[in-house]
Parts: structure tokens; sequence; C-alpha cells
């Protein structure tokens, strides 16, 4: 093992360093190597390398939702932060990676587009402390940092998006006291990912057996007449019952999530047009791509937020919920309705404003504190009529907790 095992070698000043980085799906790694008379005519691959440092880890988490560029510049930028003592030379380092938009981003001599996201901004701005220059090198050319960033990638990675159902065996009693005739095998339920679908190991490509068997669950309508192939067609395009919704939203997935990327509505319902019949097909599309979290993230929207913090109070007006319910044109002044809620008895007050802003709040806090007292904890939105100055000193002096939610958040 000690006569097979790499060799770390002393960092020379006078030496090339050389900075190796790359990612997979699942994992980084890192190779600092350096090299003794670097000569600039001869492919990084072929000179004379000697290692100094090898680093790798898998992604976890949110990092796992990470785009590829995200992916790819990590290892670059976390090799900046840990071994600043190993590149920070006299003369520079190289760094050579094989995705060539990292060359754009992290080049000292371009300037930053206004498109790159802030994550890869902030990435690019820690690189700034050091001299260097940044190569693109051929993915096959690039193989032990491929390797090892693989090295995480040989395990099923649907094992921990399982959800397990506990045998019971027969004659025996479970957990409330109840024998079993039978035994309930283990089952597994996959959980598909929401982001990138196409990419999970649970996702079952449609196939004309699939097709076919939803067509024949379902009524066809008249004028649709059977191929050779054994799947009935209307007006030449393969039909799909408007019944068969797992089939739809497979269908949906792939012209919407394929390789081209998360395309729109309006490509998306015209492939799908060009190859299937499907009734109400644009307001089905439309339905579909309003439901893509990535779409709304990039593309701007209300992102569906995830369910707020519980709060449990039994004790009247121990925690007042308020916020401004807008109603529109109206025949008066009057535009908007300030809610007040109490939390245990679900008491509401109503509040009929022409405007929503902060005066309008803290005349109606200071009317229900002179009926029922001082709530010890306030909710509200974070709009400016709740979240600033004159409602936070009123609060302060009431000696109230103010608390907000997010925006959108049920």
């Amino acid at each position: 093992m000690l006569a097979a095992a790499a060799t770390l070698a002393f960092p020379d000043d006078t030496a090339t360093t050389c900075l190796f980085t790359d990612a997979s799906d699942v994992g980084w790694a890192v190779i600092v190597t350096q090299v003794k008379n670097y000569d600039i005519k001869v492919p990084v691959q072929d000179q004379h390398h000697q290692l100094i440092e090898c680093q790798s880890g898998t992604f976890a988490g949110s990092q796992l939702n990470w785009t590829v560029i995200e992916k790819e510049a990590f290892p670059i930028t976390r090799a900046c932060d840990k071994l600043d003592y190993l590149l920070l030379r006299p003369q520079g380092f190289r760094i050579f990676c094989d995705h060539r938009n990292l060359i754009h981003v992290f080049a000292p001599d371009e300037h930053v587009k206004k498109h790159v996201k802030g994550k890869l901004l902030r990435w690019a701005m820690k690189l700034m402390n050091y001299t260097y220059v940044i190569e693109h090198i051929a993915g096959p050319q690039n193989v032990w940092a491929d390797m090892i960033s693989r090295w995480a990638g040989n395990h099923d990675p649907v094992s921990s998006a399982i959800k397990r159902v506990r045998a019971e065996t027969p004659g025996e009693p479970n957990q409330h006291g109840e024998t079993t005739e039978e035994a309930m095998p283990e089952v597994a339920v996959p959980i598909i990912s929401t982001l990138r679908p196409l990419d999970d190991a649970n996702f079952v490509w449609p196939t004309f057996d699939a097709i076919t068997e939803a067509q024949s669950a379902s009524h066809p309508p008249s004028r649709a007449e059977r191929t050779h192939d054994g799947a009935l067609r209307l007006h030449g395009r393969i039909w799909i019952p408007a019944e068969a919704a797992g089939l739809l939203q497979r269908l949906f997935i792939i012209a919407h999530c394929g390789a081209q990327g998360h395309r729109g509505g309006a490509a998306m319902a015209e492939h799908l047009h060009r190859i299937f019949a499907i009734e109400h097909l644009d307001s089905k599309v439309a339905a579909f791509v309003c439901q893509c979290r990535l779409c709304l993230h990039s593309k701007g929207g209300h992102y569906p937020q995830a369910l707020g913090e519980t709060l449990e109070c039994s004790e009247r007006n121990g925690v007042l919920h308020f916020d401004y319910l807008s109603m529109g044109e109206s025949f008066g002044d009057s535009k908007y309705i300030l809610v007040l809620k109490d939390h245990a008895s679900h008491y509401c007050e109503l509040v009929v404003a022409d405007t929503a802003d902060s005066s309008v709040t803290v005349e109606a806090l200071l009317a229900w504190h002179a009926r029922f007292g001082v709530p010890p904890t306030w909710i509200s939105g974070q709009g400016s009529h709740f979240k600033n100055e004159v409602v936070a000193e009123l609060s302060r002096r009431l000696r109230t907790q103010q608390e907000f939610t997010p925006a959108y958040c049920p």
C-alpha cells in the first residue's frame, strides 16, 4: 500500500502551481499540483506534475439543487478559501476546469456581466486577492479530478428518499394491540424530485404500451383510428385521454424540462400539439407551467412559500393578527379594510380605510387596546404600513412583540 500510494511534494516557489477542479451531480474534487520548468507549448496533461494536495467532498441539502455552473464553481472557491497557503505564490497559479462558462465568470480581464447570478458574483470576488490564469481543459483530459468527483456517486441516491412501511408478523399484536391475519410486506414509496424530475431514477418514461393501456381504459372519440402500432390517433396525432392524469403529467414534464431547458407555455404547447391530441391543451399547459417552482423563481411570479411557523395560543387577546384587504373601486373613497383578528377566540374587527398606511394601523391598534387591552404578540405582513418606525415605536411603548410573516405564506 505504501509503495502504491501517491507521494506528496513540498511546495516550491520556483515551480508553477496548477489547480484542477471538477464536479459531478453528487460530489466535487480539488487537485493541486506543481510543475517544474513549465512549458506553455506542451499540453498540461503531458507535463510532469507533482501532487501537493487532493481534496474531495459531496453535495448535501440544498447544494444538490444547484445548477451545473454553480456546482462547477464551488470547488474553485473552496480551494481559494481553504488552500490559500498553497495558492498565494509569487508567480501566481493556473486553474484548469472543463466548464467553458466559468472562464468568463472567473477571468480577471473580463467584466462581470449583469446576468451573472449573485452567488457566482460573490464567489468571483473571492478570487480577486489571487494572481492566476484560468484555462479550459477538455473533459477527457481532466481525468483525475473527474474520477475523484464521481467516487461518491457509486450508491443509489433514491435510497434516502424512500418511505418505509413497517411489516407486521401474523398473530402478533401491533402498536394498537390488534393482531394481524397476514403479514404486511415492506413497501418502498419512491419520491420523485420536483426540480429535476427527468434526472430522478423513479421517473417512469411513457411508452406505447402505457399509452394504449390508458386509451383502452377510456372511451375513444368517434373519429379516432387505430394504427399499426396499436395506438389510437386523432387527425394523425396520438390521442391522450383526459382521464389519464399520470400520463399527461409525464408528457408535460418531458416537454417542459427536457434537454432544451425549462420552456415557456407556448413552445411547450406547440411541441405537444404536433405529436399528441390532448383536449384543452392550452389551459392544461398554462396550469402546469404556473406550478413549476424553478420557472417562478427564475422568471418571476408569486413563488409558493413553505408553511409558516405554527403558533399556539389558547388565551383570549394573547395574539393579534392584522392585515389589509383591498376591496377595489367603490362608490366612495374607501378602498381598504383593515382586518384585526384574535388568535384564540377568532373575534374579528373590520376598520374601513381610504389608504393602507401606518396612521390607520396605529389608530386601529390603539382602539383595540382601549377596549380589550394590549395583546402580548402582534402578527402581520411585511408591508410598509406595518414594518415602519411608527408601528415599531408603538410596539415598544406598549411592550408588545411584533412578528412578521413571509410574503404569500399560508
